[in-house]
């Protein structure tokens, strides 16, 4: 009777490893995609083209290169990068609040008064 106790809690205890390695892997996984999701949408937003080009164009290409030049599991990831339309122009909306709440702190900072309504510095 013991045995079988000894031996349930240790396979309890093995398929419990097992899946805080599967946890790990797919936060990792999902983190990196979101990183790549942002350094992309950047991308777009510097070569001032239309948001649908990461979902359009690069998106596919990346998938091509992944399966040409390393494997099925390198291209498998890249489809986990979330590139839609929507979520391009949230990302970049998102970059340019940061990039203007930054100016305003260094205005402040500088002992400048700034007014959001116009392009005036008071």
């Amino acid at each position: 009777m013991s045995d079988m106790n000894t031996d349930f809690f240790q396979r309890k205890l093995a398929e419990f490893k097992a899946s805080q390695g599967k946890l790990k892997a797919a936060t990792e996984m999902s983190t990196n995609s979101l990183h790549a999701s942002y350094e992309i949408s950047l991308l777009v937003a510097k070569a001032k083209k239309p948001y649908s080009v990461a979902e359009e164009l690069i998106l596919p290409a990346a998938v091509k290169l992944a399966e040409r030049m390393a494997d099925k599991k390198a291209a498998d990831a890249i489809k986990t990068v979330p590139l839609s339309i929507d979520t391009v122009c949230r990302r970049i909306d998102e970059m340019a609040g940061d990039i203007l709440e930054e100016v305003v702190d260094k205005l402040k900072q500088a002992g400048l008064r700034y007014s959001t309504g116009t392009s005036q510095l008071m």
